[in-house]
């Protein structure tokens, strides 16, 4: 019983690989491909954040990260919001996934768990065009990551179970509860800035330290930092605390979704 649990959610994905991988290139053409600018409204956003946060945060409160010049404030500052914004992309996302669907979800062989899945997925392939802009100019200035880039292949992995965990619950939670959207969104907002991401860990007083190494988002921007802009693999017992982390939240919000899908076609 146990067993059957823990598979579960690896069996449908297993199963749905199809239906998940039409969904995925279908949603990637309806928001990119018929718009004048395609995929460039994926990099417009955290672009534009990177110089709005770099102007608060590097000219106007003079935060530094490492060194003293402005680009390693933005180098850092990029390399955190790349997962951030793959993260809260996917979880927004998830709270809309099933009502977009209604008429698919109330079809009783539907499979409606692939629905916050399949935005999971998007927003991570979208995470790798980020990557490519901040690996290009880390190349123009000189600062080309070593091996160690590798490993975010690695990182990515319980990055997804933890981000699909939770899109589970809240895309199913925010079929039965309509405000878990605006909770959702909100709680975002308070998340970025619990995370070093536009500051470093290293200004936190030393008594809220603490705090932060229960926040799994710290632990993944850290890491994407460290492989990439530090040449530096993810130490093994962190690495493995964060893999066993999002493994309970991945199979809790598959256990969530399941409960609660039976009553999605009554309130859709």
């Amino acid at each position: 019983m146990v067993i059957d649990a823990l598979v579960a959610p690896f069996q449908v994905l297993a199963r749905q690989r199809p239906v998940i991988t039409t969904f995925v290139q279908r949603e990637i053409r309806t928001r990119y491909v018929t718009s004048a600018l395609g995929v460039g409204w994926a990099l417009i956003r955290p672009l534009s954040l990177l110089v709005l946060y770099t102007f608060v945060f590097s000219y106007v409160l003079k935060v530094k990260f490492g060194g003293n010049s402005r680009s390693d404030f933005a180098f850092n500052l990029f390399c955190g919001l790349v997962p951030w914004l793959a993260f809260s992309d996917g979880i927004t996302r998830a709270t809309t996934a099933i009502a977009e669907q209604a008429p698919l979800v109330k079809r009783v062989r539907f499979p409606s768990e692939i629905l916050p899945i399949h935005q999971v997925l998007v927003s991570l392939a979208l995470e790798s065009l980020g990557l490519v802009i901040l690996l290009a100019a880390l190349i123009v200035v000189g600062r080309a990551p070593g091996w160690p880039l590798l490993t975010v292949a690695a990182i990515a992995i319980p990055q997804f179970l933890f981000t699909a965990g939770i899109a589970w619950a809240v895309g199913a939670l925010s079929v039965l509860v309509p405000d878990t959207r605006q909770l959702v969104s909100f709680g975002l907002v308070f998340w970025m800035y619990a995370t070093p991401i536009v500051y470093p860990l290293e200004i936190v007083p030393e008594q809220f330290r603490w705090l932060y190494q229960l926040n799994p988002l710290a632990y993944l921007v850290g890491a994407y930092r460290g492989a990439v802009l530090h040449h530096q693999v993810p130490a093994l017992v962190p690495f493995a605390a964060f893999c066993a982390t999002s493994l309970v939240i991945f199979i809790a919000g598959y256990w969530v979704f399941n409960r609660l899908k039976y009553e999605f076609a009554d309130v859709l």
